[in-house]
């Protein structure tokens, strides 16, 4: 199969593209739009953040499809390159029950890695208090909360009355 060069520059192009925009993203959740619990820390209370009209979980969704677009172009640029790729397992393992064993596992592999998150369930036990702090109330994670008057705010509060006394 002859591969256009326009197709294939294009191909790479929009995979770079979509890396760096992943990485990107992956940086602004990270560090910009921060978790509610770090948020109670930074600005002592649960502040609602966005970045162009758009808040962490929205951002969390735009990560989500840019990585399905990327797994899409890596299934191309392989497919058009599927030649080369097949010269190269020939000459690397010489061996074909070898190269066989090899190349199923890392399917599977990919596949296990691709798809493990469809198929587990989440566990709160032990979290529950934990995370469940909110302004000074500790929630059961039943829906039902008690105040926690030592607590002042929640954590964000302890930790400003903390820096309010250092200066």
């Amino acid at each position: 199969m002859k591969i256009s060069p326009r197709l294939n520059l294009l191909v790479d192009a929009l995979m770079l593209l979509c890396m760096c925009f992943l990485a990107g993203v992956g940086l602004l959740l990270k560090h910009v739009l921060i978790p509610g619990r770090e948020r109670i820390e930074v600005y002592g209370r649960n502040v609602e953040l966005a970045f162009l009209g758009k808040g962490r979980h929205e951002w969390g969704e735009i990560h989500l499809a840019i990585g399905v677009v990327l797994l899409l172009l890596l299934a191309l640029h392989i497919i058009m390159h599927w030649n080369m790729v097949a010269t190269i397992l020939r000459n690397s393992i010489r061996n074909a029950a070898a190269r066989f064993v090899i190349v199923i596992l890392l399917t599977t592999l990919s596949l296990v890695l691709l798809l493990f998150p469809l198929a587990v369930q989440p566990s709160s036990a032990g979290l529950d208090k934990e995370y469940g702090e909110r302004n000074g109330e500790i929630h059961d994670g039943r829906g039902g909360a008690q105040h926690d008057p030592g607590q002042g705010g929640g954590r964000g509060g302890a930790r400003r009355r903390n820096r309010a006394s250092e200066h």
